[in-house]
């Protein structure tokens, strides 16, 4: 179980740094993230304040999820993850339902408006979350380690580009 709940705790801590990243690697990003938050129902005098707390949440969670690893937090950072992709999981959901057409600037590139796959991404991720967290372990073995953070990274890449595989399946189905 403690492979299971590494290999969690590394995908996680991945996708919420490459979320946070994409959002800070320039003003211009930042700027586009603060311009979608309205689109989930945020007031647009709140987006800026807003936006800098999701960021700042995630890499909080992204520490907790490392000091987890490293230092047996006992599921601290999977507990915070569970939480963050809870309160995200329902805000796409309700832009989702909305139907205004919300952009996803998740991880600060795609600028794709919110879709069903987006909800499905982040339940999964959810339940990756909670249910490690459920299972929380102590510290992760180095040996543990070392199978689950090449794992955990390529479970990541997928989590990041989903839409863009979502868009290369779409495209590739038999049309009749």
């Amino acid at each position: 179980m403690q492979l299971v709940t590494t290999v969690a705790a590394v995908l996680l801590a991945a996708v919420f740094a490459v979320s946070v990243a994409g959002k800070v690697r320039s003003r211009s990003a930042f700027a586009a993230f603060v311009r979608s938050v309205p689109g989930f129902g945020v007031p647009a005098r709140l987006a800026g304040a807003v936006a800098v707390a999701v960021t700042v949440t995630e890499a909080g969670v992204v520490a907790l999820l490392a000091w987890s690893l490293l230092a047996g937090g006992r599921g601290i950072g999977l507990w915070a993850a569970a939480g963050l992709m809870a309160v995200l999981t329902v805000g796409v959901l309700r832009a989702v339902l909305r139907g205004e057409g919300a952009r996803c600037r998740c991880f600060g590139q795609q600028d794709s408006p919110l879709s069903w796959v987006h909800v499905g991404r982040n339940a999964g991720l959810l339940l990756v979350a909670g249910g490690s967290a459920v299972a929380e372990t102590a510290a992760a073995e180095p040996h543990t380690l070392a199978v689950a953070v090449p794992l955990a990274g390529l479970l990541a890449l997928v989590v990041v580009r989903l839409e863009d595989l979502a868009v290369l399946f779409r495209s590739s189905s038999p049309t009749r």
